[in-house]
């Protein structure tokens, strides 16, 4: 059913139409970052371009306190760059929103960017609930926003509201409704996701609820952990996607958003050695490199076979998040920020993904599924491409495997209608991605020989692509 929309690009409103499915005009890639931009470089989003990021999601957030701190709700007041106090960091902010987004789209990326308050700030919500202290002027801020941005294809209403430091205020479903409501009244093309979940599945149970099946185009989860499936933290691993999708996909049908897509827009893994645990009881885990970038590929393939449609690495494109202190967040990133190496040296998870948006090119990213294996840990998924033909991804969890060593392999055979075949590395043959000179020539290739309708891959501890040619 198409829905009305006011539609303000003048001082009168018009009836405008809100697509059925806003999603599908979208570019339908499923490779994000959050952030793609490269702190420190010159050119922010080079490498995001060369590894082939379709999709971007980068901060600072578009909060009222930064562009409109006097809650005046007059356009003509409102500012789009400058510096401010941002409560979430405790401390001055340079912020130029169209800049980013005249940065972001000349390097032909799409944008997803987080609007709404800063909850922590004084006088901006009403004390202990999601309702701005003058609606009226929040959702001019809003509308604002959307206007002067019509790039931004997709809009996230705030974020993690199921934190313990938001989870205690309430009506956050009224809040939503009121800041969607500003977005589709500007742009009704525009995607509307509801801030990320962190975990707290009973708080968006609720939260559906009373949202009442209507107004979510696409409802995201959030995901980091280890990059041996968990085995270094007793934790989550890449796995866990198709358990959180699971839940998130029936807690949605439940509620009547059968029709709400599913993205992932945090999501990763580290490498180096990361600090995690309540503050004062930390451990210490470690990872390598080449862990992380044999991990890169699981995510994607695991979620798009699970029904979620985007994943967004997380966090970010550079390592660092903050003040250094080894936590998880500060050695996520796929370049270095100059503590584990030069500002901006690749680590092999980096091309871990510049070979991934090459190898899955023309996939339909909707049809993704898993294929039966016999090997034990060894899990293998078929990607039909809409040219013909299909791209199997496979992969041998050799961490699960007792007593693996270095060379040990495992042999599984797959469906295979093609008459050639060619295998080739998800993660380059180097130490480290700063020894990849020239990535055409760094990863693995074999020639494999169907027969019978099957093709039998060699595993070892590196995920491998096989395409027909």
């Amino acid at each position: 059913m198409i829905a009305g929309a006011a539609m303000l690009i003048s001082a009168e409103p018009i009836l405008a139409l809100e697509p059925v499915d806003p999603c599908a005009a979208i570019d339908q890639r499923p490779f994000g970052m959050h952030p793609a931009m490269a702190f420190g470089l010159a050119d922010r989003y080079a490498p995001a371009r060369a590894a082939g990021v379709a999709w971007t999601r980068d901060p600072p957030y578009v909060m009222w306190q930064l562009v409109d701190p006097q809650r005046t709700g007059d356009p003509a007041r409102m500012r789009w760059a400058g510096s401010a106090r941002d409560p979430s960091i405790g401390k001055d902010r340079p912020f130029d929103f169209d800049r980013g987004m005249r940065d972001a789209v000349k390097s032909g990326l799409h944008l997803m960017w987080n609007i709404g308050i800063e909850p922590i700030s004084e006088g901006y919500l009403q004390p202990g609930v999601w309702k701005p202290t003058d609606p009226a002027a929040y959702a001019s801020f809003v509308r604002a926003a959307v206007r002067r941005y019509p790039e931004v294809e997709v809009w996230q209403v705030w974020n993690e509201i199921d934190l313990p430091a938001t989870r205690r205020l309430t009506g956050f479903a009224d809040f939503y409704r009121l800041t969607r409501d500003a977005i589709k009244a500007v742009n009704p093309a525009a995607v509307v996701v509801l801030a990320g979940s962190a975990g707290a599945f009973e708080y968006y149970d609720q939260l559906l609820a009373e949202l009442g099946g209507r107004g979510v185009d696409v409802f995201d989860f959030h995901l980091y952990s280890d990059p041996l499936g968990g085995t270094l933290s007793a934790g989550e691993g890449y796995a866990d996607i198709e358990a959180n999708a699971r839940r998130y996909r029936a807690l949605l049908d439940n509620h009547g958003f059968a029709a709400t897509r599913l993205w992932s827009t945090e999501n990763g893994s580290f490498s180096g050695a990361v600090k995690v645990g309540p503050e004062g009881q930390e451990i210490e885990s470690t990872a390598t490199e080449a862990d992380q970038a044999r991990d890169l590929p699981k995510r994607w393939i695991v979620a798009l076979a699970s029904g979620v449609e985007k994943l967004f690495w997380a966090w970010g494109m550079t390592e660092g998040f903050g003040p250094w202190d080894d936590d998880l967040f500060d050695h996520t990133g796929l370049l270095y920020d100059g503590h584990g190496g030069r500002l901006g040296a690749p680590k092999l998870a980096y091309w871990a993904y510049w070979q991934m948006t090459r190898q899955l090119e023309g996939c339909r990213w909707r049809r993704v599924s898993r294929i039966k294996t016999s090997a034990p840990h060894a899990r293998a998924y078929r990607c039909p491409l809409a040219s013909g033909g299909d791209v199997v991804v496979a992969w041998w969890d050799t961490f699960r495997v007792p007593g693996w060593t270095p060379g040990t392999t495992a042999a599984i055979t797959v469906p295979w209608e093609g008459a050639t075949a060619i295998s080739r590395a998800a993660v380059p043959s180097a130490a480290s991605g700063a020894e990849v000179a020239k990535p055409e020539d760094a990863f693995t290739t074999a020639t494999l020989a169907p027969r019978d309708g099957a093709v039998t891959l060699t595993l070892g501890a590196d995920p491998v692509y096989v395409r027909e040619k």
